[in-house]
């Protein structure tokens, strides 16, 4: 399983207006994982599989972010609209994270202040930041608004955070303070997703085609269609309500290209750090032949190939992951014609995808059946499924 918590942050009127994503290691609700990079990675990589319009709810979205995700550019995975740059505390201002900063600030991001102290190496800092947050624990009355004083008036939004009671929430209201964050209005709320985890040497390859000058979006594809899980996790990013599409993806390529070189290399490093390697490879084989099998049928039912690839890949993830199919249909960012041959709506996508489980179930009056109208002979099938079999294993062979 991967975990996240939020946090709400409330205005003056105690309206919810934003959450603070937090990153959690297991069911306690708290981050366990001491180094921060990794945590910042994991809660960015669970946020995406969760989904950031599942997470926010229309609402903005603070994101915890180290030096090295800043200066990696990381944020831009998010919609800049729904997204707020949280810099950690531990963070400071270099003139590369300035820049970083400044660059996201450009971008559209809102930029904030974590755990604010009013320290040295923190100024450089404060002239691209929107919001300055504020730890009640770690600074006097006389502090707070002292920085009220000092930052609103060029206006910076002042965040209170660790509000633990009324008196302390009025406090900083009456001193300026605008947004509010802590126990005293609700305690992080745990969220859960089931672990989407990839064939282990995926880092490798994923390494090898980032080294290069040039991604090559072809060989991408194929590192993707390897992999069910990195191939759940794209389609699971792409259907975030953050991309708009004007038609349905229709291929794992044109899913790629769509994100862009410069967004798919980060995506690519994001995952390659987050997924490990602990799943049944009988069950992957099985789902790549059946994608591969499907790839070679379609064409001759009316399916275009890369359609019939993704459906196949796809009508195992259920398994894969254990989770109801209707919840891996929902969640993905696929053509409506393959969600609907997942819930058995009949059409051209449903007859192929028929034709391979009755198949790879050894029904063969099954087959012989469903192809009775069709131009496809038993004999191509066999041929089919053995060069399915025998590129899946070769594939699984480099994975």
């Amino acid at each position: 399983m991967e975990f996240i918590a939020r946090q709400p942050i409330f205005d003056r009127e105690r309206k919810v207006v934003a959450y603070e994503l937090l990153h959690r290691s297991s069911e306690e609700n708290r981050c366990a994982e001491p180094d921060l990079n990794i945590a910042s990675r994991q809660l960015m990589g669970t946020a995406m599989l969760l989904g950031i319009d599942a997470l926010s709810t229309g609402h903005t979205v603070f994101i915890n972010c180290t030096e090295d995700m800043l200066r990696g550019g990381y944020a831009t995975l998010f919609p800049a609209e729904q997204t707020v740059v949280e810099v950690l505390e531990t963070v400071e201002g270099t003139p590369e994270v300035v820049r970083a900063c400044a660059e996201l600030r450009n971008a559209g991001y809102t930029i904030a202040l974590d755990d604010f102290e009013d320290r040295p190496e923190q100024e450089p800092l404060i002239e691209v930041a929107d919001i300055i947050k504020v730890d009640l624990r770690l600074t006097s009355i006389e502090k707070r608004a002292d920085m009220v004083s000092r930052y609103a008036k060029n206006g910076r939004i002042m965040l209170a955070e660790k509000v633990e009671s009324n008196e302390e929430f009025e406090t900083a209201a009456g001193q300026g303070y605008t947004l509010f964050q802590g126990y005293f209005f609700c305690k992080p709320r745990m969220l859960r997703t089931k672990s989407v985890r990839s064939i282990n040497p995926l880092q490798a390859r994923i390494m090898r085609l980032l080294s290069r000058e040039a991604l090559d979006f072809y060989e991408v594809e194929m590192l993707i269609k390897s992999d069910p899980a990195l191939c759940f996790r794209l389609l699971r990013y792409l259907n975030s309500a953050a991309f708009s599409f004007r038609h349905e993806l229709r291929s794992i390529l044109e899913a790629a290209t769509m994100l862009g070189e410069r967004e798919l290399r980060k995506w690519l490093l994001l995952v390659s750090a987050i997924m490990a390697g602990n799943r049944n490879p009988e069950l992957v084989k099985t789902a790549l032949v059946r994608a591969r099998f499907a790839e070679m049928l379609g064409p001759r039912m009316g399916v275009t190939g890369p359609l019939a690839f993704l459906m196949g890949l796809v009508s195992l993830m259920h398994v894969i992951l254990d989770l109801p199919l209707d919840d891996v249909a929902g969640q993905l960012a696929i053509p409506t014609g393959i969600r609907d041959a997942l819930i058995g709506t009949p059409g051209q996508l449903r007859s192929c995808l028929e034709v391979v489980v009755e198949y790879e179930s050894g029904n063969w009056d099954g087959c012989e059946a469903l192809l009775r109208e069709r131009p496809v002979r038993m004999d191509l099938l066999v041929a089919n499924y053995c060069d399915a079999v025998k590129w899946a294993e070769e594939l699984m062979k480099h994975c």
